[in-house]
C-alpha cells in the first residue's frame, strides 16, 4: 500500500479471517519512511519473485526493493524525473525485462528501461498533456507491443502514445 507516511506492507498471518471477514494480518513492516505516490509489483530480476517499487515525489525517484530468498533488499533509488506520481510496468522494448513508465509533475512521462537485474537505465522523457496523473500500458493498436495511455487532469484528456520501437531496440525512440 502507498500512503502519505511511506510505503508499508503487511506480512500475512495464519490462514483464516477475522470476525469481520477480513484477512488476519501479522505485523505491518515499514519499508521506507518517505511520502510515496504510487506502488507497483513486478518481477524485475527474472527470479519469479515479485519485487516492490514506489514513486517518491520529493526525491524525484522511484525506490525498488528486490525480493530475494532472504527477504527484501535494501532500497535502491533510480532517478525518475520531477515529482514522479503514477507508474505502470510493461516491456516496452520487448527485450524480456520489465520497464517502468512514470508520470511526472512537469507534464512529462518518463520511461525507465529495465536491465533484468532489478535495476533501470536512466530515464528518457516524453512530453504529454498538462498534469499527468495516471498511466496504463496495453496494446491499443494490436501490433504486438504495449502502448501507453496517460490521464491528464488539467488538460481534461487522455494522451495515447503508440509505441513504434522495434523489438529489442536498446532505447525507446518515440511514439507515433
Amino acid at each position: 500500500m502507498a500512503s502519505t507516511n511511506g510505503l508499508g506492507f503487511f506480512e500475512s498471518g495464519p490462514i483464516g479471517s477475522s470476525a469481520s471477514g477480513l484477512p488476519k494480518w501479522q505485523n505491518q513492516v515499514e519499508l521506507y519512511l518517505q511520502p510515496c505516490a504510487d506502488v507497483a509489483l513486478a518481477d524485475l530480476d527474472g527470479d519469479a519473485r515479485l519485487d516492490i517499487m514506489a514513486t517518491v515525489p520529493s526525491l524525484h525517484s522511484i525506490v525498488v526493493f528486490v525480493h530475494a530468498t532472504s527477504g527484501l533488499s535494501l532500497p535502491r533509488f533510480y532517478p525518475a524525473g520531477a515529482g514522479p506520481l503514477a507508474m505502470a510496468t510493461t516491456d516496452l522494448d520487448l527485450d524480456g525485462h520489465v520497464d517502468v513508465v512514470v508520470t511526472n509533475s512537469n507534464n512529462r512521462l518518463n520511461v525507465l528501461l529495465g536491465t533484468g537485474t532489478g535495476g533501470f537505465l536512466p530515464p528518457k522523457g516524453f512530453r504529454v498533456g498538462k498534469q499527468p496523473v495516471d498511466v496504463v500500458a496495453a496494446d491499443f493498436d494490436d501490433d504486438g507491443d504495449d502502448d501507453l495511455a496517460v490521464a491528464c487532469s488539467q488538460a481534461g484528456h487522455v494522451t495515447v502514445l503508440l509505441n513504434n520501437t522495434a523489438p529489442r531496440q536498446p532505447e525507446i525512440v518515440g511514439w507515433r
